[in-house]
């Protein structure tokens, strides 16, 4: 076990070799170590709390092993320089500012037992522009996409909730396809996606908030 802020702002660490034996990573474990490279977690990891590689500016790919069931809130918020990252399969939930300000990662794909998609976890992550959605259900929370200026296509076919703001200032979106599981938009879930043409929605669909795709 690593204990919450075990190596918190060691900003001069590198490298870090995790054994099989680790088991749980506490809240902010190594937080601002802003020199720290490339994660790879043991399989033996059944936990993390919150804020893990928060702000680990060096960080540029990262595997998250199967063991995995969580996204912590803010896991790798601030990593400037993350391109990859690997999510499993058995991952059910994204949480908050998980990968929010990760302005160089480009793709991701969510995991088909992903259930949610929390606040802001994507939020200004400018170079995304590839979403592979493999999730049999979806909720996507306030403001998990927002900004998200690349982005130029999504497939909502498994969303039951889009949040508010969730896609809001998607500029490049022009594509949107959306399947019989979508039930709420929320208010203004895609204002100011200025390039999207066209939208065609489902008869399962009771609300539509306000402003929802004004200025499109």
């Amino acid at each position: 076990i690593l204990g919450d802020y075990s190596f918190k702002n060691c900003k001069n660490l590198i490298y870090i070799r995790f054994n099989n034996l680790l088991s749980h990573i506490g809240k902010y474990c190594f937080a601002n170590c802003t020199s720290l490279l490339n994660v790879k977690l043991p399989s033996s990891l059944k936990s993390m709390k919150e804020g893990v590689f928060y702000n680990c500016h060096s960080i540029s790919h990262a595997n998250i092993p199967n063991s995995i069931k969580n996204i912590p809130a803010g896991t790798f918020s601030k990593c400037p320089n993350l391109e990859r990252v690997i999510l499993h399969g058995q991952i059910t939930s994204i949480q908050e500012y998980a990968f929010a300000g990760c302005t160089l990662l480009d793709s991701i794909i969510i995991p088909i037992n992903c259930t949610r998609i929390g606040n802001r976890a994507f939020a200004y992550c400018e170079s995304l522009s590839q979403i592979d959605i493999n999730a049999k259900t979806l909720q996507i929370g306030p403001f998990a996409f927002y900004k998200c200026e690349n982005i130029y296509y999504i497939d909502l076919k498994s969303a039951i909730h889009v949040g508010n703001k969730a896609f809001a200032y998607c500029t490049n979106l022009s594509d949107i396809t959306i399947g019989k599981n979508l039930i709420v938009i929320e208010d203004y879930a895609f204002e100011h996606c200025k390039s999207l043409y066209a939208i065609e929605l489902p008869e399962t669909v009771t609300q539509i908030g306000k402003r929802a795709f004004y200025g499109c």
